[in-house]
C-alpha cells in the first residue's frame, strides 16, 4: 500500500471539505431524488475524492490547499476561542484563560491557589 501512495497527494484540507460536502450533497438527495444532486455529488467526489487524493502534481495540490486554508483561516477564527494556556504559581498544573480580557483573578481548580493574570 505504500508504494501505491508513494508521491501522491493523499488527504488534505480541501479534500476532505469536498468529500464531505460530496456526502451532504447525497444525504440531501436522498431525500429529494433528483439527478443534478446525483450529478453535484458525483462530480465533487471525483474531484476531491479521486483527482486530488491521487494526484502526482504536488506542488499544483499543495498550492490550492494553501489557497483553500488562506481563505478558511479567518473564517475558522470565528468558531475558535482566543485562549493562553497558564500555570499555577503553587501546584503547576496548567490550566485555560481566555485572552485579552485584561488583569484578571485566577483561581486554581487543583490547590485554590489565589493569583492575578493579565491575559
Amino acid at each position: 500500500m505504500d508504494k501505491l501512495l508513494k508521491n501522491r497527494n493523499g488527504m488534505d484540507g480541501l479534500s476532505i471539505v469536498g468529500i464531505s460536502i460530496s456526502f451532504i450533497i447525497t444525504l440531501i438527495n436522498m431525500k429529494i431524488q433528483s439527478r443534478f444532486l446525483t450529478f453535484l455529488a458525483f462530480i465533487f467526489m471525483l474531484t476531491f475524492g479521486v483527482f486530488r487524493v491521487w494526484s502526482k502534481d504536488l506542488i499544483a495540490r499543495r498550492k490550492e490547499n494553501q489557497r483553500f486554508l488562506e481563505v478558511v483561516k479567518p473564517i475558522k477564527g470565528l468558531f475558535t476561542k482566543k485562549v493562553s494556556i497558564v500555570e499555577c504559581e503553587n501546584c503547576h498544573k496548567r490550566m485555560r484563560l481566555p485572552k485579552g480580557k485584561g488583569r484578571i483573578k485566577v483561581t486554581c481548580p487543583h490547590c485554590n491557589h489565589i493569583f492575578y493574570y493579565k491575559s
